[in-house]
Protein backbone atom coordinates (compact mmCIF):
# COMPACT_ATOMS: atom_id res chain seq x y z
CA UNK A 1 0.00 0.00 0.00
CA UNK A 2 0.84 3.33 -0.50
CA UNK A 3 1.48 6.30 2.21
CA UNK A 4 -2.03 7.59 1.74
CA UNK A 5 -3.42 4.24 1.85
CA UNK A 6 -1.75 4.01 5.34
CA UNK A 7 -2.83 7.19 6.53
CA UNK A 8 -6.78 6.03 6.05
CA UNK A 9 -6.13 2.67 7.49
CA UNK A 10 -4.58 3.61 10.67
CA UNK A 11 -6.93 6.86 11.37
CA UNK A 12 -9.81 4.31 11.12
CA UNK A 13 -7.90 1.89 12.94
CA UNK A 14 -7.11 4.26 15.66
CA UNK A 15 -10.81 5.70 16.11
CA UNK A 16 -11.86 1.80 15.79
CA UNK A 17 -9.06 1.12 19.42
CA UNK A 18 -10.88 4.38 20.94
CA UNK A 19 -14.56 3.16 20.42
CA UNK A 20 -13.10 0.27 22.01
CA UNK A 21 -10.76 1.10 24.73
CA UNK A 22 -13.79 3.83 25.56
CA UNK A 23 -11.24 6.80 25.55
CA UNK A 24 -8.53 7.46 23.68
CA UNK A 25 -6.01 5.06 23.43
CA UNK A 26 -3.34 6.25 21.86
CA UNK A 27 -3.22 10.27 21.61
CA UNK A 28 -0.03 10.41 19.37
CA UNK A 29 0.96 7.67 16.61
CA UNK A 30 3.68 8.24 13.68
CA UNK A 31 5.39 6.55 10.51
CA UNK A 32 8.94 6.04 10.52
CA UNK A 33 11.64 4.98 8.13
CA UNK A 34 14.69 4.26 9.39
CA UNK A 35 17.51 3.46 6.80
CA UNK A 36 21.31 3.20 6.90
CA UNK A 37 21.11 4.78 10.64
CA UNK A 38 18.94 7.49 9.40
CA UNK A 39 15.49 8.19 11.06
CA UNK A 40 12.87 10.27 8.29
CA UNK A 41 9.42 10.54 10.25
CA UNK A 42 7.14 10.02 7.49
CA UNK A 43 3.82 11.06 8.48
CA UNK A 44 3.35 12.28 12.46
CA UNK A 45 -0.23 12.74 14.29
CA UNK A 46 0.22 14.25 17.74
CA UNK A 47 0.61 16.93 19.93
CA UNK A 48 4.84 16.98 19.92
CA UNK A 49 5.87 17.25 16.30
CA UNK A 50 8.85 19.54 16.54
CA UNK A 51 10.04 17.63 19.65
CA UNK A 52 9.31 14.10 18.45
CA UNK A 53 12.09 13.55 15.90
CA UNK A 54 14.58 14.39 18.32
CA UNK A 55 13.33 12.43 21.33
CA UNK A 56 12.68 9.36 19.25
CA UNK A 57 15.81 7.03 20.50
CA UNK A 58 14.89 7.82 23.81
CA UNK A 59 11.53 7.43 23.52
CA UNK A 60 11.91 3.96 21.94
CA UNK A 61 14.15 2.14 24.86
CA UNK A 62 11.24 0.28 26.18
CA UNK A 63 10.74 -1.17 23.37
CA UNK A 64 12.24 -4.81 22.63
CA UNK A 65 15.81 -4.26 20.99
CA UNK A 66 15.09 -6.41 17.90
CA UNK A 67 12.47 -3.71 17.44
CA UNK A 68 15.20 -0.43 18.41
CA UNK A 69 17.27 -1.90 15.85
CA UNK A 70 15.35 -3.33 13.17
CA UNK A 71 16.94 -6.83 13.69
CA UNK A 72 15.01 -10.33 12.29
CA UNK A 73 11.26 -8.61 11.84
CA UNK A 74 8.27 -9.97 9.31
CA UNK A 75 5.86 -6.97 7.98
CA UNK A 76 3.04 -6.96 10.61
CA UNK A 77 5.44 -7.83 13.82
CA UNK A 78 4.36 -6.27 16.71
CA UNK A 79 6.06 -4.87 20.06
CA UNK A 80 3.54 -3.62 23.52
CA UNK A 81 6.21 -2.07 25.82
CA UNK A 82 4.47 -2.61 29.11
CA UNK A 83 7.38 -0.64 30.82
CA UNK A 84 6.69 2.41 28.79
CA UNK A 85 5.96 5.73 30.72
CA UNK A 86 5.58 9.48 29.48
CA UNK A 87 6.89 10.05 25.42
CA UNK A 88 8.39 6.42 25.66
CA UNK A 89 6.89 4.52 22.70
CA UNK A 90 4.11 2.25 23.33
CA UNK A 91 3.27 0.07 20.53
CA UNK A 92 5.34 -0.58 17.67
CA UNK A 93 4.44 -2.56 14.56
CA UNK A 94 6.94 -3.40 11.07
CA UNK A 95 4.76 -2.30 8.28
CA UNK A 96 7.05 -2.02 5.57
CA UNK A 97 10.47 -2.22 4.84
CA UNK A 98 12.47 -0.21 7.34
CA UNK A 99 9.21 1.63 8.42
CA UNK A 100 7.75 1.81 11.85
CA UNK A 101 4.05 2.65 13.18
CA UNK A 102 4.47 3.74 16.42
CA UNK A 103 1.72 4.79 18.97
CA UNK A 104 1.78 6.68 22.33
CA UNK A 105 -0.36 7.55 24.93
CA UNK A 106 1.37 10.76 26.81
CA UNK A 107 -0.63 10.17 30.14
CA UNK A 108 -1.75 7.17 30.60
CA UNK A 109 1.17 4.31 31.34
CA UNK A 110 1.07 1.30 29.17
CA UNK A 111 0.91 -1.44 31.93
CA UNK A 112 -1.76 1.01 33.28
CA UNK A 113 -3.67 0.55 29.74
CA UNK A 114 -2.98 -3.36 30.10
CA UNK A 115 -4.89 -3.34 33.41
CA UNK A 116 -8.27 -1.98 31.23
CA UNK A 117 -10.50 -4.95 30.92
CA UNK A 118 -11.25 -2.67 27.37
CA UNK A 119 -7.59 -2.93 26.06
CA UNK A 120 -8.69 -6.68 25.20
CA UNK A 121 -11.14 -5.42 22.41
CA UNK A 122 -8.78 -2.89 21.54
CA UNK A 123 -5.74 -5.44 20.88
CA UNK A 124 -8.01 -6.61 18.42
CA UNK A 125 -8.27 -4.18 16.30
CA UNK A 126 -4.48 -3.37 16.48
CA UNK A 127 -4.03 -6.80 15.98
CA UNK A 128 -6.04 -6.33 12.98
CA UNK A 129 -4.40 -3.61 11.29
CA UNK A 130 -0.96 -5.03 11.58
CA UNK A 131 -2.16 -7.96 9.77
CA UNK A 132 -3.33 -5.67 7.19
CA UNK A 133 0.75 -4.39 6.67
CA UNK A 134 1.48 -8.11 6.82
CA UNK A 135 -0.36 -8.90 3.65
CA UNK A 136 0.09 -5.24 1.96
CA UNK A 137 3.00 -3.68 3.66
CA UNK A 138 3.69 0.39 2.80
CA UNK A 139 5.53 1.04 0.19
CA UNK A 140 7.67 4.90 -0.28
Amino acid sequence: MNIEQARQLIQQATKQMNLDYGVCLFDEWALVEVQHGKTKVLVYVGSRKDDFPNQLPSDMAALKRNFREGISLHYGDYDFARNATGSQIDAAAYVGKGIFLLFNNMTVAMADICQNERWLAAQKTFFSLCERFRSDPLEV
